[in-house]
């Protein structure tokens, strides 16, 4: 039982290394087997296919960084502390695991839409702090889809500049400018 969860880990953690650097659809069943030291029909015993594993694989830790996202928002009284908790936090998690981060970033677009209808999502997470800082005056930005946008523009703008080695530093590095720039951003006249 024990040897089993240590390949089936080790079978994910090659596969969203590879996914991260080659892409799903560039990376192999056979690379990822030979990457976890298992053969190719372990992984089909577990998965029906690459693409299952790889949509698998997105909403464990799409799933997992949203209620990163929603414990950081929870452990902050007020609207700005709550942006800049949600900023540390996905700054945190993409310097912990840059390739289960990349990952996500770079298949987002392929696999959010097949999470199941209602998912509350980590748009909602940030959403959901936009609009109570709307109802209570802290954000000048009124429009909530907007400012959800523009939070994380600016966190996944700065995202996409580290996966392409264009940052300088590490993404927690500037978790406070990121957190500071997002709250300017949305909360308008009140940001000073």
């Amino acid at each position: 039982m024990r040897a089993e969860r240590e390949n089936k880990t080790k079978v994910e953690m090659a596969a969203i290394g590879l996914f991260a650097e080659k892409g799903v659809v560039g990376a192999s069943v056979a690379e990822i087997a030979s990457a976890a030291g298992v053969s190719q029909g372990y992984l089909y015993r577990h998965w029906k296919d690459k693409d299952e594993m790889a949509f698998d694989l997105f909403a464990r830790l799409y799933l997992a960084l949203r209620d990163r996202f929603q414990a950081a928002a929870e452990s902050e009284p007020t609207t700005r502390g709550r942006i800049a908790a949600v900023i540390r936090e996905g700054c945190r998690v993409h310097d912990e695991d840059p390739a289960g981060f990349r990952f996500l970033l770079t298949t987002q677009h392929q696999h959010l839409g097949r999470l199941p209808a209602g998912t509350h999502t980590m748009v909602d997470v940030v959403r959901g702090i936009i609009a109570k800082g709307i109802a209570k005056g802290d954000i000048g930005l009124a429009d909530e889809a907007a400012a959800t946008a523009v939070v994380f523009g600016i966190f996944l703008q700065a995202a996409t500049f580290d996966l392409y080695g264009d940052l300088g530093r590490s993404l927690g590095e500037t978790s406070e400018v990121l957190a500071a720039a997002c709250w300017r951003a949305v909360a308008g006249r009140s940001a000073a």
